[in-house]
């Protein structure tokens, strides 16, 4: 249910699962906007290389995310979770997170820079007044959007959670947190 309804809702496209006896078949139409070529290698250049290291943890941190897709956002929680997260503060838009902020001081934060029509640009230019480091997400290659003045590190998603929390991790070091 949740792929049959995200991929017309999220991307525009269109899907078609069936559930028969003799298994699983399944039909995507992904809008070609939406579709990269690219060589993992590639990919790992434009996300500042960030490799796994298993040891990476985020232990009693608070931090805010700024995800529009409730799945993903739900999934990046567990993963910030996992890597032991003390609190994670989520929100769908730029407004919500900026109301957030008014009653919460994350150790950093994790900002989706594409949020449907709008961006998460207004949060950022928060968090670096108020000196709280902060990490870009991209998917779709809209790494584009994200203003060179911003000396955040920058992942793509599909998110890995050692590659996030390393992430986070080089963002608060950078900081001198």
């Amino acid at each position: 249910m949740l792929i049959n309804r995200s991929i017309p809702y999220d991307l525009g496209g269109e899907s078609d699962i069936s559930f028969d006896a003799g298994g699983v078949s399944a039909r995507f139409l992904i809008p070609a906007k939406y579709i990269t070529h690219a060589l993992k290698s590639e990919r790992r250049s434009t996300t500042e290389a960030i490799t796994d290291a298993p040891h990476e943890t985020l232990d009693g941190l608070k931090l805010l995310l700024v995800e529009d897709q409730l799945v993903i956002a739900m999934d990046v929680e567990m993963m910030l979770a996992g890597k032991g997260a003390a609190t994670i503060e989520t929100a769908a838009s730029p407004g919500e997170a900026l109301r957030k902020l008014a009653n919460f001081e994350p150790d950093a934060a994790v900002l989706d820079v594409n949020l449907g029509t709008e961006t998460s640009l207004p949060v950022a230019e928060e968090l670096t007044r108020r000196k709280i480091p902060f990490v870009f997400a991209t998917g779709y290659g809209d790494n584009i959007m994200v203003p060179q003045s911003f000396a955040a590190p920058t992942i793509r998603k599909p998110y890995n959670e050692t590659a996030l929390a390393r992430a986070l991790n080089k963002a608060i070091k950078q900081a001198g947190r």
